[in-house]
């Protein structure tokens, strides 16, 4: 009895490991891909549109919008298949980073390109914006010119070490000091 209670619970974790090892995805063809709205957009075939996540429109001349897409397919070979395809269809990276929850910048012409990449246990997600470059952009009269002033932030660095108080870290003489109750003084209390 015992044997058989052992062989049941291999048999188990044996099915249990096969499952979970094809949840993580496989890589992407980089060559097997279809376009959608936009036909300079090749999308990995391992990728399926998620019609309810998408929104398009026309502005101008420039279609403009995003797509939701997921799929079984490993994180870094859809990022790394989506740059090679997007560089062959002419887009010039501005910005890329690598990671499970990824993204990706790209200009073509009068257009931007935004990918971002979210991986969960199941499947990868990515979404595709586009949109219409930005020309002439100035500040509007009412921003101020320049960044907007910034206020001194007490950081985990600028505290030291007092164990003679019940808080084991004090602000430093250079911190901004104030006195009372914060929600009070910034007018946040009942």
């Amino acid at each position: 009895m015992q044997k058989i209670k052992s062989v049941c619970i291999m048999l188990g974790l044996c099915a249990l490991l096969s499952g979970c090892a094809a949840f993580s995805g496989g890589s992407s063809d980089v060559t097997d891909t279809y376009t959608t709205e936009f036909s300079d957009i090749p999308i990995p075939k391992d990728m399926s549109i998620e019609k309810g996540y998408t929104e398009l429109s026309t502005t101008g001349s420039v279609r403009a919008g995003h797509m939701r897409f997921s799929g079984s397919v490993e994180w870094l070979s859809l990022i790394n298949a989506c740059i090679y395809n997007l560089h062959t269809q002419g887009w010039s990276p501005l910005a890329v980073y690598k990671h499970k929850n990824g993204l990706l910048v790209f200009e073509k012409a009068e257009r931007i390109c935004v990918m971002t990449f979210s991986e969960s246990i199941t499947s990868t997600t990515m979404y595709v914006w586009v949109c219409p470059r930005m020309k002439g952009f100035t500040v509007p009269p009412t921003m101020p010119a320049g960044p907007a002033p910034v206020e001194a932030v007490e950081t985990y660095e600028e505290r030291e070490y007092n164990p003679q108080t019940t808080d084991s870290y004090q602000p430093s003489p250079a911190a901004p000091q104030t006195g009372g109750n914060g929600l009070n003084e910034a007018g946040l209390s009942e």
